[in-house]
């Protein structure tokens, strides 16, 4: 093809910094920040014979995807159009890669920050977050077949995105060189994925049965928050004028919270359109990891 390759994703930036110091040793500081990731790549199906790839157009649909399927609610999902190939649609052993043209990502992030130095025998410094990062397609950036495409246009990225988090941590003085300190972080559960898997065997093409379709927003269905602490005691001892020796105890996750911090992906089944029968999955959402357990750490130091 007479098209030219371009590099595999560019950002536009745009940020802007401010931070006062309110009063001594304290300072109050803001951070925003816009990105627009653009201009990437993509491999497809390409045909050597017709100097073509495979494109929006060798996708037809074949109905909607109706309101619930074996009694469960298809949420959101409801109505959305469902497409597979169509009847002309061969495989192809070839690929080619592609400007992915109308296709990109916009992130938008604010950060608090605070921080108070070292004085007095205290000294803090922690920020809140709140971001977003929107997905967005056009009619050739579509996802691996039209029938994802409005689950995650302007949904999140990737699993992992979080929309607001918050840090804390600090340190005090207490008498005889003794420190203790903190450290808090909380932050909003990962993304899980809703949908059902759909195979048709009345579809047009019989090399091409099957697709998923989301049954809610990519990026609307998250694990609970999770929130994290760990504390520290630690006790120094002056070594002459060699150095010093610090004894430590610390302890994670004191409260002993059993978060659930990993699910299986909310798949609630298979349907099958020709008979409008249903499969239901057992695993659909189900626990896969909690947090880890209230832990104690002893540990010794040596500063020269």
């Amino acid at each position: 093809p007479d098209e030219a390759i371009r590099t595999n994703g560019r950002s536009r930036d745009l940020s802007f910094a401010a931070e006062h110091e309110l009063f001594t040793d304290f300072a109050l500081g803001i951070n925003l920040t816009y990105r627009n990731f653009f201009d990437f790549n993509w491999s497809r199906p390409y045909y050597p014979d017709t100097g073509k790839a495979l494109g929006l157009n060798d996708f037809v649909q074949v109905g909607t995807l109706p309101s619930s399927v074996g009694g469960v609610s298809t949420g959101d999902g409801a109505g959305q159009p469902l497409y597979l190939l169509n009847a002309d649609y061969t495989p192809t052993s070839y690929s080619i890669e592609q400007p992915r043209d109308d296709y990109g990502w916009n992130y938008y992030g604010m950060d608090i920050v605070f921080k108070k130095r070292m004085s007095n025998k205290w000294m803090i410094n922690g920020s809140f977050t709140l971001q977003k990062t929107a997905m967005y397609y056009g009619s050739n950036g579509y996802e691996s077949d039209p029938t994802q495409t409005w689950g995650r246009d302007g949904g999140a990225s990737g699993n992992r995105e979080v929309r607001w988090m918050f840090k804390f941590q600090g340190l005090y003085q207490l008498p005889w060189q003794v420190n203790f300190a903190w450290n808090f972080f909380a932050r909003e559960g990962w993304v899980i994925q809703e949908w059902v898997d759909i195979v048709d065997f009345n579809s047009p093409s019989s090399r091409d049965r099957g697709t998923r379709a989301y049954v809610g927003k990519y990026g609307d269905l998250r694990l609970d928050p999770w929130v994290w602490m760990g504390l520290r005691l630690e006790k120094m001892i002056d070594l002459f004028e060699t150095g010093r020796l610090y004894f430590m105890l610390s302890v994670f996750n004191p409260l002993n919270q059993s978060t659930i911090v990993g699910r299986q992906n909310r798949d609630i089944g298979t349907y099958y359109p020709h008979d409008d029968s249903f499969i239901p999955n057992p695993r659909t959402f189900q626990p896969s990891e909690i947090m880890t357990p209230r832990k104690f750490k002893i540990g010794v130091r040596f500063q020269f």
